[in-house]
């Protein structure tokens, strides 16, 4: 008899956590997707505090290794520190134990004449707690010039383009202290455009990228026929990226779509966590509800020891992310738990387990087909809830002319989830209720006083 063929239900989601708060989809009795664990989950904090502790402790036991002994007020400074922690993943397996990956800046990187020891680059360290004492798995050096290829499906979509190029620009190329673009040969952006528009939105490219200097690593591909997201990836995928590039045909790969937002640390995130033929990274994106429903968020307060810290930000010192800045709050958006869209993985491996199904017309369900094929080769996938990544909310139409009735189910899945939360959809009935009942009330006065003046 043959084994049951795995699928999404068989993956353990990772959990994110930085030094005071953990991201998770379940928001469990407090309803949040975000819990400040020092005042809500002491133990769980105490937990992870003696995670980060230990991974700090490890590292600069390594480094310090390689070090001719210097003076002990030298010594004091040098290595890995708890304070170098970026942030972490973690999940525990029931008949296994608890696995941690944590991301630490690689303060020790001298030599920046090498790519792996650039002064951007991060230090991953992987440990395991089989239901005893931590034990380390392995540490590696991530190099931030490893080269990710941004793939972009789009149709139409002009304003929206429009945003999606400033945020990709400032935030995959950006800015270091000297005003210089960081990264113009870290990334690659290729658009595979569907349908009329194309000269429009080549103009809207061409207009951002020249305030970017030196950045050049973009390209237009015409789509074939309807808009089909998974042909559109497919395209920019096999088509060669030229010759200066070749070395990365077969590289790292980010799927994007034009509604998406990010910030610069999704980067760091999708080279840390993807392993060329053994891991790929599937992040969990916050999705935001209708801002016609929910309202938009209040302009935050001082903190104090006493307000409740569970909403969260995903903001940067630059004055473009501080004008479309996100308040990651369960009143404003959720994790978009069912979504596969959004990943990182290799060009060799996305070959390798079938890539998407071309036949698939239309809107979804070519994501989750590939991350099952994933699941079922037994690569092991990093799933968990990312802050650095954000899809703005945007009027959807499902067709039953255009969709199947799988992708038509996921389609109307998604149109309800997306238009606000339990509390602000209950709210609005109840107040067309009170509208009702209150015009209601008010024919029946007007009726009685008709009466008293006959």
């Amino acid at each position: 008899m043959m084994p049951e063929r795995k699928n999404e239900r068989d993956v353990i989601t990772y959990q994110t956590f930085t030094k005071d708060a953990v991201y998770h989809i379940e928001k469990g009795i407090r309803g949040t997707i975000r819990t400040n664990l020092q005042k809500y989950q002491p133990d769980a904090f105490d937990e992870l505090q003696e995670v980060i502790v230990h991974g700090a402790h490890l590292l600069r036991s390594e480094e310090l290794q390689t070090y001719q002994m210097p003076p002990e007020h030298v010594l004091e400074n040098m290595g890995t520190k708890y304070s170098d922690f970026i942030s972490g993943v973690v999940r525990t397996e029931r008949n296994r134990g608890t696995h941690y990956e944590l991301l630490f800046k690689d303060t020790t990187s001298s030599d920046f004449s090498s790519p792996e020891k650039s002064k951007d680059s991060i230090k991953k360290i992987e440990l395991f707690r089989p239901f005893a004492p931590i034990q380390h798995v392995r540490t590696e050096t991530i190099s931030p010039s490893e080269l990710i290829h941004f793939v972009l499906p789009l149709s139409g979509r002009v304003e929206m383009f429009t945003h999606f190029i400033g945020v990709f620009l400032n935030s995959a190329v950006g800015l270091n202290d000297e005003n210089n673009h960081v990264n113009t040969n870290s990334v690659y952006l290729s658009i595979v455009y569907f349908g009329e528009g194309i000269e429009t939105i080549r103009a809207i490219l061409q207009k951002y990228v020249a305030s970017f200097p030196g950045f050049t690593n973009y390209r237009i591909l015409v789509g074939e026929g309807e808009f089909s997201r998974g042909k559109g990836l497919h395209k920019g995928i096999v088509t060669p990226l030229g010759p200066e590039f070749s070395s990365f045909d077969h590289g790292l790969l980010f799927f994007i779509d034009v509604d998406i937002g990010f910030t610069k640390d999704i980067l760091d995130l999708c080279r840390s966590y993807t392993i060329p033929g053994k891991s790929v990274y599937y992040p969990i994106v916050f999705s935001m509800y209708n801002p016609a429903i929910v309202g938009v968020p209040k302009k935050k307060k001082k903190k104090t020891d006493s307000s409740d810290e569970d909403d969260d930000e995903n903001e940067d010192d630059d004055s473009h992310k501080k004008k479309n800045r996100v308040t990651m709050h369960q009143d404003f958006g959720y994790w978009r738990h069912f979504g596969y869209g959004m990943t990182c993985q290799y060009r060799d491996d996305y070959l390798k387990v079938g890539g998407f199904n071309l036949t698939i017309e239309g809107w979804g369900m070519e994501d989750i087909e590939l991350y099952r094929n994933y699941v079922s080769d037994n690569y092991k996938i990093v799933r968990a809830p990312t802050r650095g990544l954000v899809h703005y909310w945007h009027e959807k139409k499902c067709d039953p002319n255009v969709l199947a009735k799988p992708q038509m189910l996921a389609c109307l899945k998604s149109l309800a989830l997306n238009e606000g939360s339990q509390v602000a959809l209950g709210l609005t009935l109840f107040k067309e209720r009170m509208r009702e009942r209150q015009r209601s009330a008010e024919l029946q006065r007007e009726g009685k006083d008709a009466d008293v003046d006959l």
